[in-house]
């Protein structure tokens, strides 16, 4: 993968005449506090040689000061400015220490919540974020994960208590350099993922979270196949979150002896839903790239434990019928909830929880009668568009 990744100093002199400093440096730990007044903006123009157009500036802030840094960058490059914000917030005062640590010894990846941005439109990324722990929080780890930076310039700059950048933009180059294969595939292309039916490894089914987010179509072909309504379901095997203001269904991590495992695994470890799994579920270790009314594919090389994997065609990996239509369902619905979450920001409570409500009736809790899955999506698609 190509990744070119600059160290913010080789660049943060052209914007520091006007920021007044190359970095935020905090002292003896005291933080700023978040400010609410910044807020995530679009199309800013900069005021320097990049092109703004292409720009994106975003950060971690727990304690305020990485916000108040990227906001004086900001000013100066332009572009878009967004939050990096976890769905779970971390811990406050001394609690804060020991979460954290436990969570870079785990090397969890906490949950993301949408940043309404297409990371294709973007040549240059400044990444913003503090030191914890002599390295960059796991958040920007999850950061990573979830969106492809395949040809993009990254510039990290970061806040500490006197450790500098702590050899992140090494480890940052290293972790970039492994994520992925840095390519886009098609449904017709071979890919390195076959694993030889797992042998029982089901390491990609624990310890989930909420990120296995179910779709209109999982949805149906859980009820059809277990015999189940919607509420049956949520009051086993799934459960609801709100993300970025709308509400989803997700697989439920049942506990376990060791840790959260899908409630769907059998006690031999293999799944009991393989054949109607969800799309997530068949897609792993693949991840979904949306640019417009198109999709690709990108690989995640060291998602999945398994050696030896073997080349197959997307389009056989999923495991679906009609991967066009497939393709078609699933960018409309991506489109769909992506639109919501950002018109939910500017709703009041009542009018959210209406919304809402509507979003869960059509999609999830009234049963798609028809044959063809597809027909009952568009047609409520339209239907729900239109109020």
């Amino acid at each position: 993968m190509k990744k070119k990744i600059l160290i913010i100093f080789a660049v943060i002199c052209v914007i520091a005449a006007g920021a007044g400093y190359y970095f935020y440096r905090t002292q003896r730990n005291v933080s700023v506090g978040l400010n609410k007044n910044i807020q995530d903006e679009n199309g800013k123009k900069g005021k320097t040689s990049l092109d703004s157009s292409k720009v994106l500036v975003v950060y971690f802030s727990n304690g305020g000061n990485t916000q108040k840094l990227a906001k004086e960058i900001y000013d100066q490059v332009g572009g878009d400015f967004r939050q990096i914000k976890p769905v779970k917030a971390y811990p406050k005062g001394n609690k804060l220490y020991d979460y954290t640590k436990n969570e870079q010894e785990k090397n969890g990846r906490p949950k993301l919540k949408d940043l309404n941005i297409d990371i294709s439109q973007y040549d240059t990324i400044f990444i913003g974020y503090p030191i914890w722990w002599y390295t960059y929080p796991q958040i920007i780890l999850s950061f990573f994960d979830q969106y492809d930076l395949s040809n993009k310039t990254i510039i990290p700059f970061v806040t500490h208590g006197g450790s500098g950048m702590s050899g992140t933009k090494e480890d940052m180059e290293e972790y970039l350099k492994d994520i992925s294969d840095g390519k886009l595939y098609s449904s017709n292309d071979m890919v390195k993922v076959g694993c030889h039916d797992c042998k029982g490894c089901s390491a990609c089914c624990c310890d989930m979270g909420e990120s296995i987010l179910l779709d209109p179509m999982d949805v149906w072909r859980l009820e059809r196949n277990l015999g189940q309504s919607f509420e049956q379901l949520l009051a086993g095997a799934i459960d609801l979150h709100v993300e970025d203001g709308l509400i989803l269904p997700n697989l439920k991590m049942a506990p376990s002896a060791t840790g959260p495992k899908c409630s769907f695994l059998n006690e031999e470890g293999r799944c009991s839903i393989h054949g109607f799994r969800p799309g997530i579920c068949r897609l792993f270790p693949l991840g979904r790239n949306y640019e417009g009314e198109k999709m690709s594919y990108f690989l995640l090389t060291d998602a999945c434990p398994a050696k030896n994997k073997s080349k197959m065609k997307v389009s056989k990996w999923l495991e679906m019928d009609g991967v066009k239509d497939y393709e078609h369902f699933l960018v409309k619905w991506h489109s769909l909830t992506k639109s919501l979450r950002q018109t939910m920001q500017n709703y009041n409570e009542e009018e959210a929880k209406r919304k809402n409500m509507l979003f869960l009736q059509m999609f999830y809790f009234t049963p798609v009668q028809q044959e063809n899955f597809y027909d009952g999506f568009y047609e409520r698609l339209e239907q729900f568009e239109r109020r």
